[in-house]
């Protein structure tokens, strides 16, 4: 069985992939609800599969404005504290990668 830290960074791989409104829920309630720390996700994520830095800060800025209306939550989203969330996450993300050629180095 997965642990908090592989099923979110799973979600972060999802996200570059998939881009849906269910994973940036995942994804912002696993670390804010749940306790994860947001760099050890991303870190962990970065480990299971390259990502490149532009879609990845992307992806982040689609969670911005992600909408929620037609998911089925068992309890309501802070949706502009989620927006201002995965734009202080995109910002950890610009701090913890640099991009050289075609692989994310710290």
């Amino acid at each position: 069985m997965d642990g908090i830290l592989d099923i979110l960074a799973n979600k972060v791989v999802a996200l570059c992939d998939f881009p849906e409104p269910k994973h940036f829920v995942d994804l912002f309630v696993g670390v804010t609800v749940g306790g994860a720390d947001a760099s050890r996700v991303l870190d962990h994520a970065r480990a299971k599969r390259r990502i490149d830095p532009y879609h990845l800060a992307r992806a982040l800025h689609q969670g911005k404005h992600a909408r929620l209306d037609a998911l089925r939550l068992c309890f309501d989203v802070d949706t502009e504290a989620m927006a201002r969330w995965y734009e202080e996450i995109r910002g950890l993300r610009q701090n913890l990668w640099v991009k050289t050629g075609n692989r994310c180095h710290r």
